[in-house]
């Protein structure tokens, strides 16, 4: 096992949390209108699907909905390489001012599922606030939910199920590539972990409460490959691994019952399991893949049921 049972129980149960407030928040937005149509002598069953619409969040864009998966897929290609130019001029300061805009805007839409705007702008800054400035792994982690919830709620309204499954297929391999070969995922993650604003949920082995790690700087990451000695400070899981399985369940929500719909985080929850209980220490691992696999045969047995 990669991580202590302490430390992994932590993480899957952050990780089904954030998939079922995700999926509540999302529960909210869509609104699902049911008729029944007679064709042929036959009664079908209609969904139309609509949003609720506030300021903080408009309607749905009018996109080629078979074709999104593919524009998505480049625009988070584009911000891994603006992540990088960050970290190549060591710009700190602007990765967090980043990383505190997208935490309040996402985190105030999840927030408005629930109370006035007014006060889910007011929680989001209070939010924003105690994750960047305490490094708090408890505040930080307590917190992530509301993020990912938020950013589903921009994207699911690209998606039907066939760009859906494009997307994650696409990611997973894309997670495979960039953990077991190029390791700039790895190295991604470092900058976060030593800037202390990790997108993603983090949880310190030891005894601490910070988030925040120091690097040695004389050690870069193809040096560390394979290095035995090395000992993770912090536990992590990347925003990716929470977001787009929350995603994918979310446009299911669009086209299933909510009930069918739970399997995806509960496959999703057994898939990152399999994966923790199976991972060796001190080696990174892409947890797409798994996770992918995962949401895919909770659609298929939502399907069969």
């Amino acid at each position: 096992m990669k991580h202590p049972l302490r430390i992994t129980l932590i993480l899957i149960s952050l990780f089904f949390i954030t998939q079922l407030f995700g999926l509540a928040v999302l529960n909210h937005y869509i609104v699902k209108k049911v008729s029944f149509e007679r064709i042929n002598n036959s009664t079908i069953r209609v969904v139309n699907v609509s949003w609720n619409s506030n300021s903080l969040v408009g309607p749905p864009p009018k996109v080629n909905q078979n074709l999104s998966f593919l524009f998505i897929f480049v625009a988070i290609l584009v911000s891994t390489l603006l992540f990088f130019v960050l970290i190549k001029f060591k710009a700190k300061p602007l990765w967090g001012l980043w990383y505190a805009l997208a935490v309040f805007s996402a985190s105030a839409i999840s927030l408005a599922a629930f109370v006035s705007e007014v006060w889910a702008v007011t929680l989001a800054v209070l939010i924003t606030v105690l994750k960047v400035k305490s490094k708090n792994a408890y505040i930080h982690n307590l917190t992530e939910p509301f993020i990912y919830a938020g950013v589903a709620v921009i994207l699911v309204p690209f998606f039907n199920m066939f760009s859906i499954f494009g997307l994650l297929l696409l990611i997973a391999v894309y997670d495979y590539i960039a953990v077991n070969k190029s390791r700039h995922m790895v190295s991604l993650a470092k900058f976060q972990l030593s800037n202390g604003n990790f997108v993603g949920l983090a949880v310190p082995k030891s005894s601490g409460d910070k988030i925040k790690v120091e690097f040695p700087k004389s050690k870069s990451i193809k040096k560390e490959k394979g290095d035995k000695r090395r000992d993770e400070k912090v536990a992590i899981l990347g925003g990716g691994d929470l977001t787009f399985p929350l995603v994918f369940a979310g446009v299911m929500l669009k086209y299933f019952p909510i009930q069918e719909v739970l399997l995806i985080p509960l496959f999703a929850t057994i898939a990152l399991t399999f994966l923790f209980a199976y991972s060796k220490k001190n080696k990174f691992y892409p947890a797409m893949p798994f996770l992918t696999v995962g949401c895919a045969l909770g659609y298929v047995i939502a399907l069969i049921i």
